[in-house]
């Protein structure tokens, strides 16, 4: 976004998602920004309810994090369709105003300032549970893979696809 065009950005607080073609560029990225926020970090561990052979699985298809690093300030995606009719949908984008032991509290936008629920995602077979996690529905939003943001819709976006590595990508 450029002012010279007209353009001005918005002041919601919320910066353009960088969107790179790796997950270790992307971890990197999130979390040197939520190391240069000042304040103490919190971890929220996530409830894992699987077998050992879906373990893997679990960490790979599970868009929410094994452990959530968060500190007040830090930009984060929304993983689940919360409330649609107010645009709390999976890929907004907030930043945290207020953590606690037990609370995760986020502006979504110029919009609610919304406390955050545990949420619980499961890999099922026929109908049979084989693993679940259970986490709050936010993840570091600084920077996504392309993997991840795809089918979403993003506002502001910067693209690093330097070393992309498949065709489409």
């Amino acid at each position: 976004i450029d002012s010279r065009n007209g353009l001005e950005p918005p002041d919601d607080g919320i910066r353009p998602v960088i969107i790179d073609t790796h997950n270790a560029h992307v971890e990197r990225l999130n979390l040197s920004e939520l190391n240069s926020l000042r304040g103490k970090e919190f971890r929220f561990p996530a409830i894992d309810k699987c077998r050992p052979q879906y373990a893997k699985q679990l960490n790979r298809d599970c868009l929410a994090p094994e452990v959530l690093q968060l500190k007040v300030g830090a930009q984060v995606m929304l993983l689940a369709n919360l409330d649609l009719e107010n645009g709390l949908a999976n890929g907004s984008l907030g930043v945290v105003v207020d953590l606690g032991t037990n609370l995760v509290r986020v502006r979504f936008g110029k919009g609610p300032v919304v406390d955050l629920e545990h949420h619980t995602w499961e890999i099922q077979n026929n109908g049979e549970v084989l693993a679940s996690r259970t986490q709050f529905p936010v993840r570091l939003a600084w920077a996504c893979t392309a993997h991840k943001v795809q089918g979403l819709t993003l506002d502001r976006i910067i693209c690093n696809l330097g070393q992309t590595f498949e065709a489409g990508q």
